[in-house]
C-alpha cells in the first residue's frame, strides 16, 4: 500500500545503440523518453508536463540530451 510514491516510465525510441562517453561501453547508450507518475493511494496520477526525452547509459547512467560530437 502506497499512499504517496513517484516512479519513473521509461520507453526506448530506438532500436540502435550508441557508445557511452563517459564509461567507453560501446553499446550502452539508447535514446529513451521518460514519464514521472504520481502514486497516491495505489493509484497512478499522469503528470502531462513531466515527459522528456534523452540519452542515457545502461551501464554507468550518463544522461543527457544529445550525445557528443
Amino acid at each position: 500500500l502506497f499512499l504517496v510514491g513517484g516512479q519513473d516510465k521509461k520507453i526506448p525510441l530506438e532500436q540502435q545503440r550508441h557508445a557511452c562517453p563517459k564509461c567507453k561501453c560501446s553499446v550502452s547508450v539508447q535514446l529513451t523518453r521518460c514519464e514521472t507518475q504520481l502514486v497516491v493511494f495505489n493509484k497512478t496520477i499522469s503528470k502531462l508536463n513531466n515527459t522528456y526525452v534523452r540519452y542515457e547509459c545502461n551501464e554507468c547512467k550518463w544522461k543527457n540530451e544529445k550525445l557528443p560530437d
